[in-house]
């Protein structure tokens, strides 16, 4: 999502890759190996339309056998939306319904943004991943955060709209992970049973 605001963000893939050699390669040669890796990532997204501009990060880590970081490299995209704004990405009424849910929910008194929202692929979960940066009050916070969630899940499973669209997904399980890394737990996971 965009920072602060309810709309999907173009370039929303982020890629993180770590390689873990099992032969002792020179600083030279791992940070070739490095660039070749993010190179071939990049190709893979060009041969598709408009798809190196969906990319917004790609982190390589390199380990030795012993899970030793070795070398770590970052490309950042620029932001696509000062290059290209007549890009939009399809995303379904139902999908926007629970987003702005979630955003009209927990940005009243919060920096909040929605990292992911989805249909996971592998199982029948929807996922919603949200990023709080600042609080108010991190104490309160923290103590409310338990009714909070349990607010948003008694507000999504009440909605129509949303029950249907997740009984015609056979979705089972709704899992909201909270990021904090202002907080000693910087991230907490609830799973729901639907």
């Amino acid at each position: 999502m965009k920072p602060k605001e309810n709309k999907k963000e173009f370039a929303n893939i982020f890629i993180d890759a770590c390689l873990i050699l099992d032969k002792s390669l020179s600083f030279e040669e791992t940070t070739n190996l490095s660039e070749e890796c993010m190179d071939k990532i990049t190709d893979i997204f060009r041969e598709r339309k408009g798809g190196e501009f969906r990319l917004s990060t790609i982190s390589v880590v390199f380990e030795s056998e012993n899970f030793k970081e070795i070398l770590k490299e970052n490309i950042h995209f620029r932001d696509i939306d000062k290059d290209i704004n007549v890009l939009s990405l399809k995303q379904s009424e139902e999908d926007f319904n629970i987003q702005t849910i979630i955003f009209n929910e927990l940005s009243k008194d919060n920096e909040v943004d929605i990292l992911r929202l989805g249909l996971e692929d592998i199982s029948n979960n929807y996922n919603i991943e949200i990023n709080i940066f600042e609080v108010t009050d991190a104490e309160t916070y923290i103590d409310d955060i338990d009714s909070k969630n349990d607010e948003l899940i008694k507000i999504l499973s009440n909605n129509e709209d949303v029950k249907k669209y997740f009984k015609s997904n056979s979705v089972n399980k709704l899992k909201l992970i909270y990021n904090m890394p202002w907080h000693k737990e910087p991230q907490l996971i609830y799973d729901f049973e639907l």
